[in-house]
């Protein structure tokens, strides 16, 4: 007997066994009775959704087990992103004061260096 029919082929004949013996064939798809999902479209997102907030902080916030986090470090990184929104929301409504509203490309660059500290 030569290798490929003692490695092979008993371990084909267990393969189609379990085949056979399974309930239903292993390459059938369960029947949820839903239609099948249209997949030549992205899912819409909703209108509502908040836009999520990333950066470092909210890294942390949404990893506190794996980073072994105590409530008490959660509760204080918690309290530093709030303040860097505050700080962001006061530094862009001064952005905004400066530019005008424009777009830093559509501003002249001398006028853009004037912007400078």
């Amino acid at each position: 007997m030569n290798r490929l029919a003692r490695t092979w082929l008993p371990g084909a004949a267990v393969l189609g066994l379990a085949a056979l013996a399974s309930p239903r064939p292993l390459f059938a798809q369960a029947d949820t009775g839903k239609p099948a999902a249209d997949t030549s479209h992205p899912a819409a997102q909703p209108a509502t959704a908040p836009v999520p907030t990333t950066g470092v902080p909210q890294y942390l916030l949404t990893h506190p087990r794996v980073l072994n986090l105590t409530p008490k470090q959660t509760d204080r990184i918690r309290a530093v992103q709030v303040w860097l929104q505050g700080q962001d929301s006061s530094l862009r409504a001064q952005w905004q004061q400066l530019t005008g509203g424009r777009a830093l490309r559509a501003i002249p660059p001398a006028e853009r260096r004037s912007l400078a500290p």
